[in-house]
């Protein structure tokens, strides 16, 4: 049976029009993130260049044809391997700024955006994108949108030509907002007829525990009314007070009733009962 890198090379090598990642691993039947590792890594030893789009995704033509042998990639040695000539080719290296032009451009060009989305687009690290963004939004080109699934949706809301070098001073300021888990779990439960603590902690990224006290916290103040009591996942609840966008936030003093402050209502609800 023939390996990923002989079926990709035999499409790459015979195909003579313009194609994508998704042409590749449609028509020479490998995995779609093995087709996008590889026309990354042939890009960049010369074997194919850009020409252009093809719906949203880059097209490729192939410019450089050595023999029918395959040439072959190690993604972990991060170099193209040329069976035909002998040679190891390295993956050429962005430099820094090169990358964040490229990750800034896709954003100019996308406005809307999540870390996937860039990725998709550019084939930079996803822990490179992600560092990045944090920085675009600390320094204010960049506000969080919403969700796409389960990543964030950014919004573009400064723009500029060149990308905007990483300042230290910016990159040394803590965004700290200790209330934000609690808005994700309200955002949620506010479009849910009826929920478990599980039905929320398989969609959210929050520990359990934080959403099963956030939520007890919720029923004891009034926002929150137990259905009924299930026989795997605990208690069925159903918002019952919906006061407006932002979260409740708890507080919990060392000594003392817990309490819910909810700034939509400019109230505080004390948490008792059981």
């Amino acid at each position: 049976m023939a390996t990923y890198n002989e079926k990709a090379w035999a499409f790459v090598r015979k195909t003579k029009t313009p194609f994508t990642a998704w042409d590749l691993a449609r028509i020479a039947q490998v995995s779609y993130s093995f087709a996008r590792h590889y026309i990354r890594f042939l890009k960049s030893a010369g074997y194919i260049k850009l020409a252009g789009k093809k719906g949203k995704e880059n097209a490729y033509r192939t410019i450089k044809i050595t023999g029918i042998k395959p040439v072959k990639i190690n993604h972990h040695k991060r170099v193209v391997i040329d069976t035909n000539t002998g040679e190891e080719i390295p993956l050429k290296l962005q430099r820094r700024s090169e990358i964040q032009q490229n990750i800034w451009q896709t954003i100019l060009e996308l406005q809307t955006f999540t870390t996937s989305q860039i990725y998709d687009r550019t084939f930079i690290n996803k822990d490179t994108i992600r560092h990045y963004l944090r920085y675009l939004k600390k320094a204010g080109y960049i506000k969080e949108f919403g969700k796409e699934g389960k990543e964030t949706l950014y919004k573009l809301i400064r723009e500029q030509k060149d990308y905007p070098p990483l300042n230290k001073n910016i990159q040394s300021i803590k965004i700290k907002n200790p209330n934000q888990k609690y808005q994700k779990i309200w955002n949620l439960i506010r479009t849910l007829p009826q929920f478990t603590v599980k039905d929320l902690s398989k969609e959210l990224p929050i520990h359990p525990e934080t959403i099963r006290i956030y939520i007890k916290h919720l029923r004891r103040a009034g926002y929150l009314e137990v259905i009924r009591k299930t026989q795997y996942d605990g208690f069925l609840y159903k918002l019952v007070r919906n006061s407006g966008e932002k979260a409740p936030v708890l507080r919990i003093p060392r000594i003392g009733t817990p309490t819910v402050y909810d700034s939509n209502k400019n109230k505080t609800y004390p948490s008792i009962g059981d």
